[in-house]
């Protein structure tokens, strides 16, 4: 990921992320970087269908 440093002018880095609900992992990012001026999304299964994991 170090040269995606250079593609982009204004970025977001996001280090060891990891959201717990009802002590199960929900979402576990070591390192992810997005651009600053672009709307990025975290898609994945729903756990529990009707009711929001966050």
């Amino acid at each position: 990921m170090v040269n995606a440093l250079h593609q982009f002018e204004r970025y977001i880095e996001l280090k060891d992320i990891i959201v717990k609900s009802n002590g199960r992992t929900i979402l576990n990012i070591p390192h992810a970087i997005v651009p600053a001026d672009r709307i990025t999304a975290c898609i994945g299964p729903n756990v529990e269908p009707g009711k929001p994991p966050f």
